[in-house]
């Protein structure tokens, strides 16, 4: 169990770090990860001086030395109870999200994953919403 346990943290880490890479989005993610198949591979190929991955430098120098700090600031958050991560390998995310145009690398949950397959209601809208809007929402 503990070796599981150990090797489930490293995923999630390399998660972590791929969302955190810069000029890369989830757009960029999924593209590395239609090339390469999985997290792990993207990671090996980044540190390869063999390999070449087409991206910006520093997305590239990023991959090669992540903010391990950053990371594992998030994994914190993690340990708290009700928090998950789902990534789109994960059997709770919600599949017809995985199917938009842009779907999210990472999906934070904080509260039951499994809610996440039940009917919602989105509300998309400003940053900064007037008070009759908030009213309204």
């Amino acid at each position: 169990m503990e070796d599981s346990l150990s090797s489930e943290t490293a995923r999630l880490r390399q998660w972590l770090a791929l969302a955190r890479a810069p000029s890369l989005g989830s757009r960029g993610t999924y593209r590395l990860l239609r090339e390469y198949g999985t997290v792990d591979e993207i990671f090996l190929r980044a540190v390869s001086s063999d390999t070449q991955l087409a991206l910006k430098p520093d997305t590239l120098g990023y991959l090669r030395s992540p903010d391990w700090h950053a990371v594992d600031e998030d994994l914190g958050w993690l340990r708290q109870p009700g928090h998950h991560l789902l990534t789109p390998d994960h059997p709770l995310y919600p599949g017809l999200l995985g199917e938009t145009a842009d779907p999210p690398t990472l999906l934070f949950v904080s509260g039951d994953p499994q809610l996440l397959s039940s009917p919602q209601l989105a509300i998309v809208g400003s940053r900064r919403a007037s008070p009759a809007a908030c009213r309204l929402a």
